[in-house]
C-alpha cells in the first residue's frame, strides 16, 4: 500500500543506507501496461547539484585508468546522457565527471556531456560514435523519431553502454527495454550493503580489471527482470549466490521468502539470476551494461573504472570481445566466486568520512568500500550529530548527516521510536536550514509514525518554503501504513487547502498509498485539463479498485489520452491481482480503445487486455497483426505467446501476416519445450523463407527426441538457407543423448553427403567425444568424408590430441594441409606445456619432406613460445632461400610475439634484398596489429623499422602509421615531425589513406 516515491533530490545520503531505499523505483516496470501506473510526470527540471569537493575529484582522478586496453580504430566522440525523470542519484555528477575525465585521459572517446533530449535528433545523434547512459532513470522518449533514431543508431554498427539506472527507463516502450537487455525491479541489496560478486565469465577481456578474482563491494544491487535472459546476452559478472551475506536479503532464518512490508516477496527471480553486467549484440552494433555506480565511492575504485573503459571500448567496436550469448555456450566458463572468508573492506575510500577501522586481509580481495562503525558507536555518534545538523548546507562536510541516518538504520524499531521525538525537534527548530530538514524528511518518511504527521502537515502546507513543503508531502507518502494511518486523512485535508505543485503532489501520494476514501476528491478533479485532474488519473489507476475503475470511465476528462492511461492502468492491475473482474463497460471502453484510438502503444495494450481477459484473440487484436509498424506486430506477438497456450496458437491463420508469424514462432522459441515441437513442424510447410528459418530454429531449440530426425534431412536438402538454418540448429540443439545419437547415426549411414553432414554437425556441437571418429574418417577414400573430417579436426583438436594430429603430417594430401595445420596449431597452444609441443614438432620438421617442412613452419609461426622461435631462428639459418621466405610470410601472417622478435632481425641483416623487403613489411604490418605493444612501444618499434626502410613505398607506410598514433601520443607527434620531411612527396602514394574523422 505504501510504496516509495521517486524522490527529486539533490543528495541521497539518507536514503542510500536505509533500508527502504526508494532509489530508482519500487514499481517494476517489466510490461508497458504495469508502467503507466506512476505518480504524474512532470515537466523535466533540471537538478542543481553542489560541487563536488575536492577531495572527491582527487579521489576519482587517482582511480582512473591510465591508457584504453585497446587503440581507438578511429577517432570516437560519445554522448555521455545523465537525464533523469525519475528518481536522481546524488552521485550522477561523480559519474559524469569520471566517464568524462576517462575519455579526455586515455583518448578512448571526446565526451559531450548532456541532458537535452534534442540530443537524440537524428541529425545530432549521428555526430557520436557511442551513448553512455548515466544513472538515467524514467525516460520515456516519447519522440517517436527520438526512439526511431535511438534504435538505428546501435543497429547501424554503434554503441549503447548502460551504468547503474540505465536499467530504469523506457516505462512504455519494450524496445527500449529489450535494447538494454533488462528492467530494474527493485534492489534486495542496498547500498550499504557489502556483497559478494563473481565474475561469470572471468577471462572475458571486459572482466580483466579483476584480474580473475570475485570480490566483495558495498553497493546497491539491482534485481533484473523484464527482457532480461542468458540466451540473449552475454553474462560478465553477477551476485555470489553461494554466499551467506547475499542470501540472507533474499530469505529468512527458516529459508522461507523475504517479504516486504506490503506482504509481498522481496526478490521475484526464481533462478538465483542477478546479474550485474553483461554486454549483448544489437543488430551490427553492441550494447554494455553495468548496474554499478549507485554509490559514488563506486568512482574511486580503479578496477571500476577499468571495467567501464573496456566495456565501453567494445560498444564502440575498438575492443574486441566474445558476445555470444551465455547459454548458447557449447563450454560454459568456470565462475570465479568471491572468496569464502568474509573480512573488512579495504582502505577507506579518498573523500569518505568515516574512518578506517580494520586492517585488509590480503587473502580475500575486496574492492574498497567505506567502513562502518559499530551500531553502539553508530547510535552515540547519532546522538552528538544532532547538534550539528541544524546547520548542515549542501556542499558542507557530510560527517554529520552520515552518522545521525547510520545511527537510524542500526537501532531497533524500540530506539527508532525514542528517537523520533528529537528528530521533530530539530524538524520543528526554525533555525534549522532546508538542507536538514530534507535529512530528517527522509528518515521520517522511512520510519516515522503519528507523532510525526501534525509536523509533516504543517511543513507540507506551508507557502513560505516550497522546497521543504515538497519534501514534507513525500514523507507524508512513504511513512509506514502501519505506525503512522493518521498519514492517509492528513492527505485527504490537505487536498483541500494546497495548491499548484504541491497540490499534484499531494494528489500523487494518495494514489501511492491507495487512499480509497479519496477516490470522491480525486474523482471530482478528472475533469479538469490540467496537471492536477491529469494527476487524479493516475491515482486513481494505482487505487486499483473497482470504484476506482468506475470513476476513471465516469471521468469527463478533456484530456482522454490521460484517461486512456489511466483505464488502461488501472485494468491490468486489477486483471493481475486475481481479486475483481472488469465490468462491461471497462470492456467496452477497452475496446473501443483498442479499435479506434490515434495512439499506437495505447491500441496495443488495450488489445492486450483485452486478450488477458477474455483468453481469445479479439477481433481488434487479430486486426494490428496487419499493422505496418514491425514493433506493434512484435508487441502483439509478444502477448499472444504470453496469454495463450502454444496448441491455441496453432489454430491461428497465419496466412495473410507472416511477418507476426516468424515474431510469435520466435517467442514461442524462447521458451520452447518438447511439447512445441508439432506448432513448429506445422510451420515447415510454409512457403514465406522467414517462417520457415523461424521454424527450424524452434524445431532446434524445443529439443524434443525427434528433432534431429527432423533437421538432418533439411541440412541435406537443396536449399542453401535451409541447410544453413538446419546445420545451426543441429549445432545449438540440447536433444537429451543427441551427442550418442549423431555418432550412431554416422556408423550407419551409407550415404558421403550424409556422413559428411555428420562430421560437421559433431564438430559444430564441439562434441569432442567423436574425435577419435573423426580422426578415423580422415583416412576415407570419399574426398566429401575426408574433407569433412578433416575440417571437423580442425575444430576438435584440444588438448591431449596433438600426438595423432601430427602424426597425419605424411598421408594428408594438399588439399587438407590448411585445415590440418590448424588442427595441430590448435592442439599444441592448448597442451599442458605448449613449449613440449614445439618440441615434438621440432622432431617432427627433421624427419619431414618438403611439403610437410612448409606445413610445420606455418604452424611453428603460430606457436609463440621460446622453442618455435628457435626452430625458426634455425631454418632462418638454412642456406634454401625459398624456405627462409616462407619463413618469412608464415612470421608476416602470424603477426604475433616471434613476429615481432625475428622480422626486423631479417629485415636488417637478411641475406637478400627481396627477403629484407619481405621482413620489413611484414615487421610494419605486425607493430600495427599486435595489441601487446602499447603506443610508446610501438614508437620505439617504428624506429627500428624506419632505419631499415630503404625505399619509398616502406617510409611511407611507417609514416601512415604513425599519423595514426599521433593525435593522442605527444611521442608519435614528434617522431612525424622528425621523419616527415626526409620522405620524397610520392611517397605518400603507398601509403593507405588515413580514416577520415568522425
Amino acid at each position: 500500500m505504501n510504496t516509495p516515491f521517486r524522490f527529486l533530490l539533490l543528495s541521497s545520503l539518507v536514503a542510500t543506507a536505509l533500508a527502504a531505499d526508494p532509489s530508482p523505483s519500487s514499481s517494476p516496470s517489466a510490461t508497458p501496461i504495469a508502467a503507466v501506473a506512476k505518480p504524474t510526470p512532470k515537466v523535466y527540471k533540471r537538478p542543481v547539484f553542489p560541487p563536488i569537493p575536492a577531495a572527491d575529484l582527487a579521489a576519482i582522478e587517482a582511480a582512473l585508468p591510465a591508457k584504453g586496453t585497446v587503440e581507438p580504430k578511429q577517432p570516437r566522440k560519445a554522448l555521455l546522457f545523465y537525464r533523469a525523470e525519475g528518481h536522481v542519484h546524488e552521485s550522477i555528477p561523480y559519474g559524469v565527471q569520471a566517464l568524462k575525465r576517462i575519455g579526455e585521459k586515455t583518448g578512448a572517446y571526446t565526451p559531450v556531456c548532456s541532458d537535452d533530449m534534442a540530443s537524440f535528433d537524428p541529425e545530432t545523434l549521428k555526430q557520436f560514435d557511442v551513448i553512455i547512459f548515466i544513472n538515467t532513470t524514467g525516460l520515456k522518449f516519447e519522440n517517436p523519431i527520438h526512439r526511431k533514431a535511438l534504435l538505428d543508431f546501435v543497429a547501424s554498427g554503434k554503441g549503447v553502454v548502460g551504468i547503474h539506472a540505465a536499467s530504469d527507463n523506457f516505462p512504455n516502450w519494450p524496445e527500449g527495454q529489450a535494447l538494454m537487455g533488462g528492467v530494474f525491479h527493485g534492489h534486495p541489496w542496498h547500498a550499504e550493503d557489502l556483497v559478494a560478486i563473481k565474475l561469470d565469465d572471468p577471462a572475458h577481456p571486459i572482466n580483466k580489471a579483476f584480474n580473475n578474482q570475485g570480490f566483495r563491494l558495498q553497493e546497491e544491487i539491482y534485481q533484473i527482470t523484464g527482457p532480461y535472459s542468458r540466451d540473449k546476452q552475454r553474462e560478465l559478472i553477477s551476485l555470489d549466490m553461494s554466499k551467506p551475506e547475499n542470501l540472507q536479503k533474499t530469505v529468512d532464518k527458516e529459508g522461507k521468502p523475504l517479504l516486504d512490508k506490503n506482504g509481498k516477496g522481496v526478490v521475484v527471480r526464481t533462478d538465483n539470476d542477478f546479474p550485474i553486467a553483461w554486454v549483448k549484440r544489437e543488430g551490427n552494433g553492441r550494447v554494455f551494461y553495468s548496474s554499478l555506480g549507485h554509490n559514488r565511492e563506486i568512482y574511486y575504485v580503479p578496477q571500476i573504472l577499468q571495467h567501464y573503459l573496456d566495456g565501453i571500448q567494445y560498444a564502440l567496436g575498438d575492443l574486441a570481445a566474445d558476445d555470444v550469448p551465455t547459454a548458447l555456450l557449447k563450454v560454459q566458463p568456470t565462475p570465479a566466486l568471491a572468496p569464502d572468508a568474509m573480512t573488512a573492506p579495504l582502505d577507506p575510500l579518498k573523500g569518505h568520512p568515516v574512518p578506517q577501522k580494520q586492517a585488509p586481509v590480503a587473502s580475500a580481495p575486496v574492492i574498497a568500500a567505506p567502513v562502518t562503525a559499530s551500531s553502539g558507536d553508530a547510535k552515540k555518534a547519532g546522538e552528538a550529530a544532532l547538534k550539528d545538523l541544524p546547520k548542515y548546507n549542501y556542499g558542507d562536510s557530510t560527517v554529520a548527516v552520515f552518522a545521525v541516518q547510520e545511527a537510524v538504520r542500526v537501532s531497533s524499531p524500540e530506539e527508532r521510536a525514542a528517537f523520533e521525538p528529537k528528530l521533530l525537534a530539530v524538524l520543528n527548530d526554525a533555525a534549522t536550514t532546508p538542507a536538514a530538514k530534507e535529512t530528517i524528511l527522509r528518515l521520517l518518511g522511512w520510519m516515522g509514525s503519528d507523532a510525526a504527521v501534525p509536523s509533516l502537515t504543517q511543513l507540507a502546507s506551508s507557502p513560505t518554503s516550497p522546497e521543504v513543503a515538497d519534501y514534507a508531502i513525500r514523507a507524508l507518502s512513504t511513512i509506514p501504513a502501519l505506525s503512522a494511518p493518521k498519514a492517509d486523512a492528513a492527505l485527504e485535508d490537505l487536498l483541500k487547502s494546497v495548491s499548484g505543485t504541491q497540490k499534484t503532489e499531494v494528489i500523487a501520494a494518495l494514489g501511492m498509498r491507495q487512499v480509497s476514501a479519496s477516490i470522491p476528491q480525486l474523482a471530482a478533479l478528472t475533469s479538469e485539463d490540467s496537471e492536477a485532474g491529469k494527476a487524479a488519473l493516475n491515482a486513481l489507476a494505482l487505487i486499483a479498485s473497482p470504484e476506482s475503475l468506475q470513476a476513471i470511465l465516469n471521468a469527463k476528462s478533456g484530456n482522454e489520452a490521460a484517461k486512456n492511461e489511466a483505464l488502461i492502468a488501472c485494468a491490468s492491475t486489477i486483471l493481475k491481482s486475481g481479486n475483481a473482474s472488469l465490468p462491461d463497460s471497462a470492456l467496452t471502453a477497452l475496446g473501443k480503445i483498442a479499435s479506434e484510438s490515434s495512439l499506437i502503444s495505447e491500441r496495443t495494450a488495450a488489445a492486450k487486455l483485452l486478450l488477458a481477459k477474455e483468453g481469445t484473440p479479439s477481433p481488434e487484436l487479430l486486426a494490428l497483426l496487419q499493422s505496418e509498424d514491425y514493433r506493434v506486430r512484435q508487441h502483439i506477438a509478444e502477448a499472444l505467446v504470453a496469454s495463450l497456450p502454444v496448441s491455441s496458437l496453432a489454430k491461428i491463420d497465419w496466412a495473410t501476416s507472416p511477418n507476426t508469424q516468424v515474431m510469435v514462432l520466435t517467442e514461442v522459441t524462447a521458451k520452447a519445450t518438447p511439447e512445441d515441437l508439432s506448432f513448429f513442424k506445422a510451420s515447415l510447410s510454409s512457403s514465406d523463407p522467414q517462417v520457415k528459418s523461424a521454424a527450424i530454429v524452434g524445431i532446434g531449440k524445443c529439443a524434443a527426441p525427434e528433432s534431429l530426425e527432423l533437421l538432418l534431412p533439411l541440412a541435406l536438402g537443396t536449399d542453401y538457407q535451409t541447410r544453413l538454418d538446419a546445420m545451426s540448429a543441429l549445432a545449438s540443439s540440447k536433444v537429451a543423448g543427441g551427442d550418442e545419437k549423431l555418432i550412431a547415426a554416422y556408423h550407419d549411414s551409407k550415404n558421403a553427403k550424409s556422413s559428411a553432414l555428420l562430421l560437421k554437425v559433431m564438430a559444430a556441437r564441439q562434441q569432442h567425444e567423436a574425435f577419435g571418429l573423426v580422426l578415423e574418417a580422415t583416412g576415407s577414400s570419399n574426398s566429401v568424408i575426408q574433407s569433412a573430417a578433416y575440417g571437423a579436426l580442425a575444430v576438435l583438436a584440444t588438448r591431449g590430441d596433438l600426438d595423432p594430429v601430427i602424426g597425419l603430417l605424411k598421408s594428408a594430401p594438399p588439399a587438407q594441409s590448411t585445415m590440418l595445420c590448424k588442427a595441430i596449431v590448435k592442439a599444441a597452444n592448448s597442451d599442458a606445456s605448449p613449449s613440449n609441443a614445439a618440441k615434438k614438432l621440432a622432431a617432427a620438421y627433421g624427419a619431414a619432406d618438403a611439403s610437410q617442412k612448409e606445413n610445420l613452419i606455418s604452424i611453428f609461426a603460430l606457436i609463440p613460445v621460446p622453442e618455435s622461435k628457435i626452430a625458426l631462428q634455425g631454418i632462418l639459418a638454412g642456406k634454401d632461400v625459398d624456405t627462409r621466405k616462407s619463413v618469412i610470410r608464415a612470421l608476416a601472417a602470424a603477426r604475433n610475439t616471434n613476429s615481432n622478435d625475428l622480422l626486423p632481425q631479417v629485415a636488417a641483416t637478411g641475406a637478400t634484398p627481396s627477403e629484407r623487403i619481405l621482413a620489413l613489411k611484414g615487421y610494419i604490418d605486425t607493430i600495427g596489429e599486435l595489441d601487446e605493444i602499447k603506443p610508446p612501444a610501438k614508437i620505439a618499434e617504428y624506429r627500428i623499422a624506419w632505419k631499415a626502410a630503404q625505399r619509398d613505398e616502406e617510409k611511407g607506410a611507417i609514416i601512415a602509421a604513425v599519423k595514426k598514433l599521433s593525435g593522442r601520443n605527444a611521442a608519435a607527434a614528434a617522431f612525424l615531425k622528425e621523419i616527415t620531411p626526409a620522405v620524397a612527396p610520392r611517397a605518400s602514394l603507398g601509403a593507405p589513406p588515413s580514416p577520415s574523422s568522425k
